[in-house]
């Protein structure tokens, strides 16, 4: 079972075949036309406080992952804290709990930041958890015009690589939809990754935990690659707290992702580690949100995720949109520096419950719900 999985991964991040190239640059432009009627887009931006009133800071847009809905990933930390420090805030509510065709998803975002640019006069900040995290990072490589309307792409544990969860998943129940679309051999994510993974002016956060058991191996899952004249910064949040053993659920709650998020939010360019120091390490949630809320809620969101992605219909990976495949160039090759190992330590039995703690998310079993309310430090 191991080897088959060990083989599965080393399989899917070398597989150069698989791989749709993409031409480095877009043509200049707002990107290709929007499919979804604007009445649906419309109905799924919500914004609390009306961003036509003089804001002081850019608003941030919350994206939420897959199998989730928008209340359920936010509402009880970033939709409360966020405004507490002073920024408004949006949700966005991707279709089908983001279960279907990213590229849909990506219209939704597309949309929200175009009209809250339009209402506040001010750039725009994103903020996605998980797939949450590569929807925005899709709509801005292919929708040029968002380029100069966000100034921060912030991700908690995104799947900007894929995600070993997403093998057990479908290796152990089938896929289909946006979980076929983050397999780290999907066609989706090698026209994402393909040629530049970022886009100027916008400054690109991503942060991600070592011990996150459904986006592994973390660095070659999460990390965006830069470039001359981009603002990327990646990072691991052990790289600050080493002790701290925040998985992929905490993300969107725990202390140090926070201070990392401010960071971002309230500085010039993307964070930067070195500013944030050891007294975020003390077992913590965002503003607002104490350790047990923060665990229940964890435990009762991850129930809701597996339901709906089991019953979703299984099938091939969604097909590549026209504007994608217009614009393929020479094959491409695999990421460089995507490794292959899933532990760089450690015996077959911490291997074992990594990828049963990664099946287990996935299914929406979260580990706090399964050996009951832990404590992560």
């Amino acid at each position: 079972m191991i080897r088959k999985f060990l083989a599965t991964v080393a399989t899917a991040m070398l597989a150069s075949m698989t791989l749709v190239s993409v031409s480095q640059g877009q043509a200049p432009g707002t990107g290709p036309s929007l499919e979804t009627p604007e009445a649906k887009l419309a109905q799924a931006l919500v914004c609390p406080v009306a961003l036509t009133t003089k804001l002081n800071r850019d608003p941030v847009l919350l994206v939420h992952g897959t199998g989730s809905a928008a209340a359920e990933s936010w509402s009880w930390n970033y939709a409360k804290a966020l405004p507490a420090a002073g920024f408004a805030i949006c949700t966005v509510e991707l279709p089908d709990n983001a279960a279907g065709d990213i590229q849909i998803s990506a219209e939704y975002v597309v949309y929200a930041v175009r009209k809250m640019n339009s209402d506040s006069g001010r750039k725009v900040a994103t903020i996605g958890h998980s797939q949450g995290g590569i929807v925005p990072q899709w709509a801005l490589k292919w929708w040029p015009d968002l380029r100069e309307k966000v100034s921060d792409s912030i991700s908690l544990a995104a799947t900007h690589h894929g995600a070993g969860g997403a093998i057990a998943f479908c290796d152990a129940l089938g896929c289909g939809g946006s979980v076929a679309q983050q397999l780290p051999s999907s066609r989706f994510l090698a026209a994402m990754n393909q040629g530049a993974e970022a886009w100027g002016p916008v400054d690109y956060t991503s942060i991600f935990s070592a011990t996150d058991e459904v986006v592994f191996p973390a660095a070659a899952s999460s990390t965006i690659k830069g470039g001359p004249g981009l603002s990327v910064s990646n990072v691991l949040i052990q790289g600050i707290c080493p002790a701290n053993k925040a998985t992929h659920g905490d993300a969107v709650w725990d202390a140090v992702y926070w201070a990392v998020v401010m960071d971002a939010l309230l500085r010039p360019g993307p964070a930067d580690a070195s500013r944030i120091g050891p007294g975020v390490c003390a077992p913590g949630a965002v503003p607002g949100v104490d350790l047990a809320t923060a665990a229940k809620q964890t435990a009762d969101a991850f129930a809701l995720p597996g339901p709906r992605l089991v019953a979703w219909p299984k099938g091939p990976e969604p097909a590549l949109k026209a504007y994608v495949t217009g614009a393929t160039a020479a094959p491409g090759a695999p990421r460089t520096g995507q490794g292959v190992s899933i532990v760089s330590s450690g015996s077959s039995g911490a291997t074992s419950s990594l990828v049963l703690g990664g099946l287990l998310a996935a299914l929406g079993i979260g580990t706090a719900a399964f050996v009951g309310v832990r404590r992560k430090r």
